[in-house]
């Protein structure tokens, strides 16, 4: 029944951001790949309507996965006081707007508005 197909999604989610958190690592957090698909793979899966009112989900410490923005292994801290909604499903943060593509209780994927298409994922794991 749909208890079961719900048990293995979500062990194929988990498998999935488990693979591209260790992807990420061996390649120095560059999106290529394998780390690549999965990024997109993970985003496929529908995000929460409005995320940005999911506040206690979304605020926390974070590591970043991905190197293209922030650096790989910086700690980053979205709490009440440092970011604002812009949008259901965007937040401007650090002085840009980005688009919440991903959004559970361990990892945040945030993609800059104004890159439009062309925005890498930048992959956040929550640490607390």
């Amino acid at each position: 029944g749909d208890g079961a197909n719900a048990a293995v999604f979500l062990s194929m989610l988990k498998f999935a951001k488990s693979t591209l958190k260790s992807a990420l690592k061996s390649s120095g957090g560059e999106q290529s790949g394998v780390a690549a698909n999965l990024i997109l793979e993970i985003e496929s899966v529908a995000p929460l309507a409005t995320p940005t009112k999911a506040q206690e989900l979304l605020q926390g410490s974070y590591t970043v996965l991905t190197q293209d923005h922030w650096g790989v292994g910086l700690a980053l801290e979205i709490n009440e006081g440092n970011w604002e909604s812009a949008g259901p499903s965007a937040i401007r943060f650090q002085g840009a707007a980005y688009n919440i593509t991903y959004l559970d209780q361990d990892m945040l994927i945030l993609r800059g508005v104004t890159q439009g298409e062309k925005a890498m994922a930048n992959v956040l794991s929550k640490t607390g």
